[in-house]
């Protein structure tokens, strides 16, 4: 249809409209969510391979961004925050608590979906997810600045990750999230069977990403590197450490842990944070006294993954009784207690490994 050219009438606005030179300006208030780490909006991603913390890292650094509070000793932009906790949400339940009380987050803009969306389709739930943040978030008096999904596999369900068409798709409702919302999306993922290679799947998500933090852990000491980041410096990095903490008690009166995140260091350039290694609490070193007897003496050649290496491990029941004649808590409930709050930490720093085969628990170094 032609554009009316009659006199008078009124003049259509063309579709792409140019901007004078003169007239380009920039937004002057703060790009970043956390200065030099995360963007204000667009697409993030926490990568790194299971059990080095990108989870609890995730959860930390959005509660500090809900509170308006310095992270990593770089100030942040407040912002609400929604943190869809799509895998393990039971678990992440205890996280928060802990995260909130130590952090004093009551009052934090925060909420939490413990409920899995399928992003992999087209449109898949990808509006209606942006519809129910929008409406839930704006009847509570505030809006989101920063969506955490966590992780990426649970909200793609039969995607095949190596696909650049599938992978796009998801994408594509990242970028609906972000764009809808005018947030950063930051997705927690996974790398894949070379840690080295960077983040599993199709090139698709790190060629759409504005920033990639890629989280590692050698000896016990787990370290972060901005591996990616579209409008600042990358090649930063710096470490942090997580402390197993207690919640409260079951209905046996037994204690109920989970860990928060301690220790973050400030940003340095160089590739690697090059942080001391942790120190052994006492009751970490008695554990890894009494692993090391129990290993001798009781040793076995197990495979505790299909397909997986044969190592050298021991039953949990042979560092238990090793573990409880060693401490010197006047009761054996106490020291039971007390083993099962350092193996806790034990696995959790990644300086010990537990799975159970053939339905026995055991307990391996990595």
């Amino acid at each position: 249809m032609n554009a009316d050219t009659r006199p008078g009438a009124p003049i259509a606005r063309p579709k792409f409209q140019l901007v004078p030179i003169a007239e380009i300006d920039f937004f002057r208030g703060s790009p970043d969510l956390v200065r030099g780490l995360l963007p204000r909006s667009g697409l993030g991603v926490i990568f790194g391979p299971s059990g080095c913390g990108k989870s609890f890292l995730a959860l930390d650094v959005a509660l500090h961004v809900a509170m308006g509070r310095a992270w990593a000793f770089q100030r942040t932009e407040p912002a609400g925050v929604v943190y869809i906790a799509a895998e393990g949400a039971e678990g992440f339940w205890r996280r928060v608590v802990a995260a909130r009380d130590r952090l004093g987050a009551w009052e934090a803009q925060f909420a939490m979906i413990a409920a899995a969306p399928n992003l992999g389709a087209s449109p898949g739930d990808g509006p209606e997810l942006v519809a129910s943040i929008r409406s839930q978030t704006l009847s509570q008096g505030w809006s989101p600045g920063l969506v955490v999904i966590d992780t990426t596999a649970r909200v793609i369900p039969g995607v095949e990750e190596n696909s650049l068409k599938d992978m796009g798709r998801f994408v594509d409702n990242a970028d609906l999230i972000a764009r809808e919302l005018r947030c950063l999306v930051l997705l927690v993922h996974h790398t894949g069977k070379n840690p080295e290679a960077g983040m599993r799947g199709s090139t698709a998500l790190h060629g759409a990403a504005d920033v990639e933090w890629s989280v590692s852990i050698e000896d016990g000491v787990r370290s972060v590197r901005l591996a990616k980041s579209k409008d600042g410096a990358d090649n930063l990095a710096w470490s942090f450490a997580l402390a197993v903490v207690e919640i409260g008690t079951d209905d046996d009166g037994e204690p109920i842990t989970t860990c928060v995140v301690e220790n973050v260091t400030e940003p340095s350039f160089g590739g690697t944070a090059k942080p001391k290694r942790l120190t052994y609490p006492p009751s970490l070193k008695l554990l890894m006294a009494a692993f090391t007897a129990a290993l001798s003496d009781h040793g076995e050649d197990v495979r505790p993954f299909r397909d997986g290496p044969i190592v050298r491990a021991v039953a949990r029941d042979h560092i238990r009784d090793a573990f409880i004649e060693r401490h010197s808590a006047d009761d054996t409930d106490s020291r039971t207690r007390a083993f099962r709050r350092a193996i806790a930490s034990a696995v959790e720093r990644r300086e010990l490994i537990s799975a159970e085969v053939d339905r026995r628990p055991f307990i391996w170094q990595p």
